[in-house]
């Protein structure tokens, strides 16, 4: 559940009167660990969200982002474009930082366990899946890298990873995860590689689908998709991975997923369009690579909160022993809902990833 503390400090008026002409009258921050900061905040027309960005980000990543929320949501998506500036962009940056603004949605979070928040969620992944992405601003480099950094490593860089782990977090911790981390690295790698995940087929995907970026009403209808930080167009089994592990798990911090639930979610999820075998064998294989932490965010967790490393590098850990047995029900029941052959043609190709 989410906490908001009143923040005292004279930063977020300063940059929003001067960047969007809004005054806040009342600022609160989100208690939270996070590379971002996120605050709201209450001006004469209501309420705001405000975002200091905490990942890097290319200018042409950021145009994207904001070109695909604006036609998601005008396609029938529940998401808040962000606001302009006085000077008719999509971020401020002031403060040796990167903000942006969009309206505030009040409402609860998806509930774990709940069939019904989860078939609005299919939903909604299904929808998102569907937005036309003729036209788009190319996206560029995601600054969110997770698995896909993975498909494209090797040994050497497994090894580079414990170098830093040991100069971050000290070598004790890297004895404790590294197995975890190669093991699943392995698994993943002898099943799915760059070349076999570009070939699936390829949509908008939302790229942190998960409880906590979901808003609900009062009678149950999600009415806001939040946190677009990992937009990118990829394959689309990426978000139905990360949907059936966060959005059909048992509980808050809980690698196991509800098998039913997981199963009519994914259905759901993929509208009319059944997944292949091809998508079905990646899934375990991505939320294996996704359980691995990549160097850039080793480095920001390092950079903003040495202690959430430390928490995450364990939490990681057990993710990456675990998942593959706690998905393979779900996986393997699918199977038997889908005759759909593999795809003949070449999806879009995934971006290159710097």
């Amino acid at each position: 559940m989410s906490t908001w503390d009143v923040d005292p400090g004279r930063t977020v008026p300063e940059v929003v009167e001067a960047a969007y002409g809004i005054r806040p009258l009342v600022v609160e921050r989100l208690v939270r660990e996070s590379p971002n900061v996120v605050w709201r905040f209450t001006a004469a027309d209501g309420r705001y969200t405000l975002k200091r960005l905490g990942r890097p980000c290319e200018e042409r990543w950021l145009a994207f982002q904001d070109a695909a929320v604006t036609r998601a949501a005008a396609h029938g998506v529940p998401a808040e474009p962000l606001l302009h500036t006085l000077d008719g962009l999509p971020n401020a940056s002031a403060d040796g930082a990167l903000w942006q603004v969009r309206r505030y949605v009040d409402g609860r979070h998806c509930t774990d366990g709940s069939a019904a928040d989860l078939r609005a969620a299919a939903e909604t992944i299904a929808a998102v899946h569907a937005v036309p992405v003729d036209g788009l601003p190319e996206p560029g480099a995601n600054p969110i890298q997770d698995m896909e950094f993975w498909l494209g490593a090797d040994e050497g860089d497994l090894d580079a990873l414990g170098v830093l782990v040991s100069q971050t977090a000290g070598p004790s911790v890297w004895d404790e995860v590294a197995d975890a981390y190669r093991g699943a690295w392995h698994r993943a790698r002898a099943e799915l590689d760059l070349a076999a995940y570009q070939s699936l087929p390829t949509t908008l995907t939302h790229g942190e689908l998960a409880g906590s970026n979901m808003v609900f009403d009062d009678n149950g209808v999600l009415i806001s998709l939040l946190d677009w930080d990992g937009v990118d167009i990829r394959p689309r089994v990426y978000d139905l991975a990360r949907a059936l592990l966060f959005l059909a798990r048992t509980g808050r911090g809980s690698f196991r997923v509800h098998h039913d639930l997981g199963v009519d979610l994914l259905l759901r999820a993929a509208g009319g369009h059944p997944l292949h075998h091809a998508e079905l064998r990646a899934v375990a294989p991505i939320l294996e690579l996704y359980f691995v932490p990549t160097p850039r965010y080793v480095r920001q967790l390092a950079a903003c909160s040495p202690a959430t490393l430390l928490w995450y590098l364990g939490w990681a850990a057990d993710g990456a022993r675990t998942v593959r047995a706690n998905v393979r029900g779900v996986v393997a029941a699918l199977a038997t809902h889908t005759g759909r052959p593999e795809p003949r043609e070449r999806a879009v190709p995934l971006r290159e990833r710097s």
